[in-house]
């Protein structure tokens, strides 16, 4: 009898150890980290949730299955103009962990988490007011797009397969592309631009840099280099990749946007099919002397400059590289060879003290 009370006994602690969890929650927590409730509480963004019913053909408050959540590999929530439909949040996406395109547009949001997202190849996340975003924990991404956003910064050393990146209509003053070497477009116009450094990437075939604050750009070593968009900066010298490249060779499908710069010259070794380097503004292409100096060192300002290919020199002489005006204040100007009689005509404003 004793022996069968102890049988009961035990038989009876065993369920409890079953059951026990089920009255505490502890297997509900589990089972929602398997199965997630298609609601406000996970995914408070009703975009989001609109998405998810349509994609996953559910019902509001139906249950995502853990099948469901590792199978799906696309997210592209619709956009709205209006409020309060504008995507707000993306809280919901780290349910889903094999996420391998996400976009979302004219959101209002100014962070985005995809930590738990390592799968990503391609991530949209344009005009939302983004302030941050951390792409670090998504080594495999090949297509990024933050255009039109607030952002100041954006690292992208953690990203070695990296192809198209577009930071276009932000805030951005510097960026480190030098652990991309298979970047093959960069899009940053309208930033602020100091300084970028393209030498890392060989692969690269189009670059957009207009509109920035930028004083010189290094693409001698961009060999594959097809498109150049960089209008409107601080730009005094170009130096276009060499006779080797893809530029030289096939120049029918090559386009150069310089217009609006400073410029003194450029080394080129062939004429692009789109060629845009007269200026709209013609004080933006005047390079301004400062007005304590007489005259003009082109080779302390622009040292790649060629002066055997400066011909037609008005309003000033030059001696060597020091090209001085005849009269002050003073304009000079001249021709600069680019290729086969094609020239691009530099403009040098000297001004009288106190008139800088």
């Amino acid at each position: 009898m004793g022996k069968t009370r102890q049988r009961v006994v035990a038989a009876l602690a065993i369920l409890m150890t079953m059951v026990l969890p089920y009255v505490l929650g502890t297997s509900i927590a589990v089972a929602d980290e398997e199965a997630i409730p298609l609601d406000e509480q996970h995914f408070p963004d009703i975009q989001l949730r609109w998405y998810l019913e349509f994609r996953l053909q559910k019902e509001e408050n139906d249950v995502i299955t853990r099948e469901e959540r590792y199978s799906l590999d696309e997210i592209s929530v619709p956009w709205f103009w209006t409020e309060p439909y504008r995507t707000t949040t993306l809280q919901g996406i780290e349910y889903f962990p094999n996420l391998k395109r996400l976009t979302a547009e004219s959101g209002n949001m100014t962070t985005v988490d995809i930590s738990k997202n390592p799968e990503l190849e391609s991530l949209t996340i344009h005009e939302c007011n983004l302030e941050f975003i951390d792409i670090s924990h998504n080594p495999k991404l090949e297509y990024v797009d933050v255009s039109r956003n607030k952002l100041n910064a954006i690292d992208t050393s953690k990203n070695a397969e990296l192809k198209v990146l577009d930071v276009s209509y932000n805030g951005i003053a510097t960026i480190d592309m030098s652990k991309n070497s298979k970047l093959q477009g960069l899009e940053a116009f309208y930033n602020k631009l100091t300084d970028i450094d393209v030498t890392k990437n060989p692969e690269l075939k189009s670059l957009g840099v207009g509109v920035n604050n930028l004083a010189t750009l290094d693409v001698s070593k961009n060999l594959k280099l097809r498109t150049l968009i960089a209008p409107c900066n601080k730009l005094t010298f170009l130096d276009l990749p060499q006779p080797s490249s893809v530029w030289t060779h096939d120049p029918s499908n090559s386009h150069l946007s310089e217009y609006n710069n400073p410029l003194l010259g450029i080394n080129i070794n062939a004429v692009p099919h789109t060629l845009e380097i007269d200026s709209d503004d013609d004080s933006a292409r005047t390079y301004t002397v400062p007005a304590s100096e007489r005259s003009l060192n082109l080779t302390e300002i622009a040292p790649q400059l060629d002066l055997t290919k400066i011909s037609n020199i008005q309003g000033g002489t030059l001696n060597g590289s020091e090209l001085t005006p005849d009269t002050y204040p003073g304009t000079v100007t001249y021709h600069y060879l680019l290729h086969d009689q094609t020239f691009y005509t530099a403009k040098i404003q000297f001004t009288e003290q106190g008139l800088a």
